[in-house]
């Protein structure tokens, strides 16, 4: 008796840091498309996140994308760009999305990104945040502590 409950401490311990670093996905590029917002989570974790937050979960692609609208704000040279949701699907767990950017910007300075998704979920919960813009390709952790990120071009 002693032996299996020992070995299902061990075991839960060994899944909690199995499952103790989230993230989530975010990467900002230019296509011949024009600007993509390309996000990937686990299903399990938005959902969590967005029924605290009193989103909908019942279609998540459409809880996803009232959360976003209000959670993720992505400036260039000062100007706001607008999110359009465009696709999205599910594999192995995750929830794959696609937005479309506005306006395009070409040549830009600089680029504000304000993260606020998944804030307060679990401390070791972090953003990961690509941008693929203008030849440059740049990966940014963010966390509760660290929100937002100005990108300066050259």
């Amino acid at each position: 008796m002693k032996l299996i409950f020992t070995f299902l401490i061990l075991s839960s311990s060994f899944l909690i840091i199995l499952h103790g670093g989230h993230e989530a996905f975010f990467t900002i590029e230019s296509s011949s498309e024009g600007w993509i917002l390309s996000t990937k989570m686990e299903q399990g974790d938005l959902e969590e996140e967005l029924k605290k937050n009193g989103y909908s979960t019942g279609n998540l692609a459409a809880g996803l994308n009232a959360y976003l609208k209000d959670k993720l704000s992505i400036k260039v040279d000062g100007t706001e760009l607008q999110l359009t949701f465009e696709s999205s699907f599910t594999e192995k767990g995750y929830l794959h999305s696609k937005y479309s950017l506005t306006p395009v910007v070409e040549d830009i300075s600089e680029m504000e990104i304000e993260n606020h998704c998944f804030e307060g979920f679990d401390h070791n919960y972090f953003n990961l945040v690509t941008v693929r813009v203008s030849g440059v390709e740049v990966s940014y952790k963010m966390t509760d502590e660290r929100p937002l990120i100005v990108h300066k071009f050259e």
